[in-house]
């Protein structure tokens, strides 16, 4: 388009998506035209059929991978988060007792965190997100990402 370096003109016929890293997780939920989540034709280098912004994509590509996993992940975000917000190293300590339990049943066993807070309410002071899901996704968007 308008704009690029020496006028030169951007195709916008549909594009391949390229990622790596995190995209890895990104691959099986990249939304469709309309809005739905696609299914991964591959595992590992994954593509999937879908639109992006305004573009239509032909693919989206993702490679990567992860030296630990999703859950390990989570946890440490989870510890640095509490620290970070000035907690004394017992309360960051039974703080990650209990998000070691919650994140198992969120991440590994499959279900909501509205559902682990309906079991367990001893946990609500901890949970400081959606009961469907985690910065703005739906909890199958994680589901996915720990597969």
């Amino acid at each position: 388009g308008q704009g690029c370096p020496g006028g030169t003109a951007m195709n916008t016929a549909p594009v391949t998506a390229s990622a790596a890293a995190a995209a890895g997780c990104l691959a099986p939920t990249a939304a469709n035209a309309k809005g739905a989540f696609c299914t991964p034709v591959a595992v590992g280098a994954q593509a999937v059929s879908g639109n992006l912004g305004r573009h239509a994509v032909r693919a989206f590509v993702a490679a990567g991978s992860w030296r630990r996993t999703w859950y390990q992940h989570m946890l440490e975000n989870e510890r640095v988060r509490l620290t970070t917000e000035g907690k004394s190293a017992a309360e960051v300590n039974d703080a990650m007792k209990a998000f070691a339990e919650f994140y198992d049943l969120y991440l590994i066993q499959g279900e909501t965190p509205g559902q682990i807070l309906s079991q367990h309410a001893q946990w609500r002071n901890l949970w400081y997100d959606a009961p469907g899901g985690q910065y703005g996704r739906p909890a199958a968007f994680y589901h996915n990402c720990r597969r």
